[in-house]
């Protein structure tokens, strides 16, 4: 698979680049991405960064088709449209970004 990942800088600078096609684990699923959307913070964060950080890929807007599930997945099935993106969760003082998916 291709993603695009942003380089830490002072520079917007990004690179496309190969990467392996993971296997979902229990409870998770895997998307082929049909189109990903770009938002300020994804061009942002990496120019915040600190300039020895890694490159990182930042995408999270999605919309695509389930490829594959793991187990325990039941609301969704192979070859479904799906969109996707990250969620803020506040618990007990501490904020966890979690990715979360749903059938439209």
């Amino acid at each position: 698979m291709k993603q695009v990942v942003g380089i830490p800088g002072s520079e917007t600078k990004c690179r496309l680049e190969s990467a392996p096609v993971p296997k979902p684990a229990d409870k998770q699923v895997l998307i082929k991405v049909v189109v990903s959307g770009s938002n300020p913070k994804d061009w942002k964060l990496p120019a915040w960064g600190a300039t020895d950080a890694e490159p990182i890929n930042n995408g999270d807007d999605i919309a695509g088709i389930v490829e594959e599930v793991g187990k325990d997945v039941i609301a969704f099935k192979v070859r479904r449209a799906c969109v996707g993106y990250w969620r803020l969760f506040v618990a007990d003082g501490e904020t966890e970004r979690r990715p979360c998916c749903s059938v439209p």
